[in-house]
């Protein structure tokens, strides 16, 4: 197997390699820093798989890996994360990605899996990326604008932030209001939450 990594995380990335090639039948695991010089590379390199980080700097790595879909639809794309987000996965799922795992996963359960997606085997059901719900559908600026409340923004600062009116926001809101069943802002952040929408971070010490 011949493996592409686009990660900029330096340690992960060059940790992730080293212990991948130790699998006898990984050829190799080339590196990308950056999604810039992807599109040359597979288009000059034969890869059996490539991996993405969904956070690449101000790239969203969701949208490389739809647009590698795109383009090689029959190269397989797995997103290697630090933030599972249920909210991902379902956008993972819909843009057709064949594995979604968390960076603390282990490096053999890793190797397993990829080597299963490589070789068109089904993976195991909680290994598998979940559908999105029926309920909740929300849109990427839809999200956004969830997540500042929560932040705690108001609805102009909120406005700054997406550069739109705060007519706009206002109407984002009720959309999210009727999309996730809820009546005020307090209520949607909590859904929100519950979706995986939302993410609590622990407090720094």
């Amino acid at each position: 197997m011949k493996l592409l990594l686009v990660d900029d995380h330096d340690l992960f990335a060059t940790s992730l390699k080293v212990v991948l090639e130790r699998f006898e039948d990984i050829e190799e695991v080339a590196i990308l820093k950056t999604p810039d010089s992807l599109w040359p590379f597979l288009a000059t390199e034969v890869f059996s798989l490539v991996m993405l980080d969904i956070h690449l700097g101000s790239v969203n790595g969701l949208d490389i890996g739809r647009q590698v879909k795109e383009r090689y639809p029959k190269i397989p794309i797995v997103f290697l994360t630090g933030f599972d987000l249920a909210e991902y996965q379902y956008q993972a799922n819909e843009i057709g990605a064949n594995g979604f795992f968390n960076k603390s996963i282990a490096p053999r359960e890793l190797y397993a899996a990829l080597k299963k997606i490589v070789n068109a085997e089904p993976l195991e059901q909680e290994k598998q990326i979940p559908a999105r719900p029926k309920h909740g559908y929300l849109s990427p600026k839809e999200i956004q604008t969830l997540v500042f409340v929560s932040q705690g923004l108001n609805r102009s600062e909120i406005s700054e932030k997406l550069s739109v009116s705060k007519r706009t926001v206002e109407t984002l809101m009720q959309h999210i209001y009727k999309k996730l069943g809820v009546q005020n802002a307090s209520s949607a952040v909590v859904e929100g939450i519950k979706l995986g929408i939302i993410q609590i971070l622990p407090e720094e010490e």
